[in-house]
């Protein structure tokens, strides 16, 4: 009896130390990755802060069609657009 509780403790602590081994190996990624998916956040919300002033803008803004220009011409004179 006393070996299997010895065996089960030497499994315990192999897997206890499996599982820190691969803690230490994924927590510098998830360190890393923290400051990306926090500028991803910024960048959707300034995306869509960009989205909807576009939309705001165009749906209450006139579309202003541009003067035609027309050619005045004289004679010997050079030529003037108004």
């Amino acid at each position: 009896m006393n070996s299997t509780s010895n065996f089960s403790l030497i499994s315990i602590l192999s897997g206890l130390n499996k599982t820190l081994n691969v803690a230490k190996n994924v927590m510098p990624l998830i360190e890393q990755t923290k400051p990306l998916i926090s500028n991803v956040r910024t960048a959707y919300s300034l995306i869509k802060d960009v989205n909807s002033h576009n939309t705001k803008t165009t749906s209450k803004t006139p579309i202003k069609k541009e003067a035609e220009k027309t050619i005045i011409k004289t004679n010997s004179n050079p030529q003037f657009f108004i």
